[in-house]
């Protein structure tokens, strides 16, 4: 028996392998409809009994590790290490925070605080191009094989 988790659902949340650009893309329309229809319908019934911090921190500690083990996967496809995910989701998050925290301190918009929405708007552009449309490796390469090669061609 698989436990709580069948192998498919575990697959999600799995830092190995590789996804081509299809499962990425499902993965995040899947999980962004997921945290809609959370936020929507099932969180205000929810907080009825549950203070809202109970409800939210497992939704979003889950969703922010699929979206992280999403990501490592298609850097993997893409033939790059899953440390990139600092590169592409640290950069913009911790550039746009700063920017946040000097406009939150009396900062004017321009200047410095232009300069951080810059860097945070090129790496999500990086992130976007290279994790969204660019094409994945063909065939294995040290990540796993090929998820779009034929099946003859895995067993040949």
């Amino acid at each position: 028996m698989e436990g709580a988790l069948g192998g498919g659902l575990r697959s999600y949340f799995s830092f190995h392998g590789r996804s081509p650009r299809k499962r990425y893309w499902l993965i995040l329309l899947g999980l962004f409809a997921s945290i809609i229809a959370f936020v929507v319908l099932l969180e205000p019934l929810l907080t009825v009994f549950l203070p809202r911090f109970v409800t939210m921190v497992p939704v979003l500690a889950a969703a922010l590790w699929l979206h992280l083990a999403n990501t490592a996967r298609r850097l993997h496809d893409r033939g790059k290490s899953a440390w990139w995910v600092i590169v592409f989701v640290g950069c913009p998050v911790v550039s746009g925070t700063l920017r946040e925290m000097m406009l939150v301190a009396g900062a004017q918009a321009d200047g410095p605080g232009s300069l951080l929405a810059l860097i945070s708007s090129a790496f999500s552009l990086w992130a976007l191009i290279e994790l969204g449309f660019m094409k994945g490796t063909v065939g294995s390469n040290r990540f796993g094989e090929d998820p779009l090669s034929p099946i003859g061609e895995v067993f040949a």
